[in-house]
């Protein structure tokens, strides 16, 4: 199989912050889905129930290195459709990052992801939802144009989230009427999204399946380091390795090459830290 991103796509995701790939993947949605449902099942104990104090978040459950325990499941970093979109977007020696998986039975706040980033440097997540999400169901809203952390757009809306995950406040809207891009997908779409733009997800009554894998531009050996240390609840959480065993042990050289930058970084003396950790109180081990 081939694939490659349009300049046209690539030059939408700089200027807007994300980008939707409908059917990009529905010939193997029946496989991604019995993926997804095993990695929960036969790792329960992994299974992390998330309540943040965010009034939104209500239910979250998600599962950290999701796809790295299956042999099948890590392929997905071999597939030429998710190497070009990382390698398009960070650059061919792009560094992935991690996965993710989620179920989701709640809204979320308008918020940019931040956990394990560093801005400063491209980073992108690849999202596939297995059920079907529309506004009035759970779908993502993206404010374009908010990723460009520093400038004048992004620093005001991010100002007006300091004090909550709110824009009532300051902008007198309900966070469903804050202008954005909805994005309805179905199983076998493909969403890319920038960590940094605002994005958000409303509804509280049904449960969607969602799974994210995430890169980042290759960066120094300085820089990698502030961000290990900065992964303490991922240490407190019990793991000690920053990827799961099988997705290093079946890596193809390729696929290697993707994985150098983090494959060695070791968790144990972030333990040692006693302070405060950002979500550690919202987040615990279902078991």
């Amino acid at each position: 199989m081939t694939f490659q991103l349009s300049q046209h796509q690539i030059n939408f995701f700089e200027t807007f912050g994300y980008l939707k790939l409908p059917g990009l993947f529905k010939e193997d949605v029946a496989k991604l889905e019995a993926l997804f449902e095993a990695a929960f099942a036969l790792r329960t104990a992994e299974i992390i129930d998330w309540r943040p104090q965010a009034p939104r978040f209500k239910n979250r459950t998600t599962m950290l290195q999701f796809i790295e325990r299956d042999p099948e499941f890590c392929s997905l970093l071999d597939d030429p459709r998710i190497d070009n979109i990382f390698a398009s977007l960070c650059g061919a020696d792009y560094a992935f990052r991690g996965s993710e998986g989620n179920i989701f039975d709640c809204g979320t706040s308008w918020h940019s992801d931040s956990y394990g980033a560093l801005f400063k440097y491209q980073n992108v997540r690849i999202a596939f939802y297995l059920d079907d999400v529309d506004a009035d169901s759970g779908a993502l809203r993206f404010i374009p144009g908010s990723h460009y952390m520093g400038q004048s757009f992004a620093n005001k809306l991010t100002g007006y989230l300091e004090d909550g995950d709110t824009f009532e406040r300051d902008l007198g809207l309900d966070d469903r009427d804050i202008p954005s891009a909805v994005l309805a997908s179905k199983p076998g779409d493909v969403l890319v999204f920038n960590y940094a733009i605002k994005h958000a997800a409303f509804y509280e009554g049904n449960a969607r399946r969602m799974f994210t894998l995430w890169a980042s531009e290759c960066m120094p050996t300085e820089d990698i380091e502030i961000i290990r240390k900065g992964l303490k609840l991922t240490a407190k959480l019990g793991y000690r390795e920053y990827y799961g065993p099988e997705l290093v042990a079946t890596a193809t050289p390729p696929r290697m090459r993707h994985l150098a930058q983090f494959k060695d970084l070791q968790f144990d003396d972030l333990l040692q830290d006693e302070t405060d950790d950002s979500y550690s109180k919202d987040w615990q081990f279902r078991s």
